[in-house]
């Protein structure tokens, strides 16, 4: 819904007085829709047929650690502390991922797709490579959780919100 209303934005370029409010101004809005919506088809593949990859792979790793919908739900206060856990590890791990995927050999071959798009949208914070997607976003996201081994509820609700702030952290407002 919030990269659907983002996308509104940067095709039409309208409500023009949300405009203001854009980082980089100097950037073209609207945003030509060609452009847009290659973007828009790598992010549906990555976040269907890589992150569905992504957790049948990585799912026996969270069940063993306890990711799953076994018992009862967590009290508030656990969850709220496997969330501050999850941004923690995420962080961590997704600073020395990406930091690793500018070593040249990586930046040319995986990385730069990610940086295409000099105008920052809603829909590229999972314009990326495959590969990137799986280890630099998935892995790092399912870090947390993991390591916490949170109940399934908190892991959605933890991939809810990082996906959620990612969105608005590329939208560029």
């Amino acid at each position: 819904i919030l990269n659907g209303l983002l996308a509104i934005l940067e095709i039409t370029g309208k409500p023009e007085a949300l405009l203001k409010y854009k980082i980089q101004r100097a950037k073209p809005v609207p945003l030509e829709p060609s452009r847009y919506f290659r973007c828009a088809a790598v992010t549906f593949f990555n976040l269907g047929v890589i992150g569905m990859a992504a957790n049948t792979l990585l799912y026996p790793a969270l069940a063993w650690r306890g990711c799953t919908a076994a018992g009862k739900l967590p009290s508030l206060f656990t969850a709220f502390t496997h969330v501050v856990g999850s941004i923690l590890a995420q962080e961590i791990t997704f600073y020395y991922s990406h930091r690793f995927l500018h070593i040249p050999f990586f930046y040319k071959h995986i990385h730069k797709i990610h940086h295409e798009f000099s105008q920052p949208i809603g829909a590229c914070c999972v314009y990326m490579h495959p590969i990137e997607f799986f280890v630099s976003g998935s892995m790092t996201t399912l870090a947390g959780p993991f390591l916490m081994g949170s109940h399934l509820s908190v892991l959605t609700l933890w991939v809810t919100l990082a996906l959620i702030y990612t969105v608005i952290e590329h939208s560029g407002f």
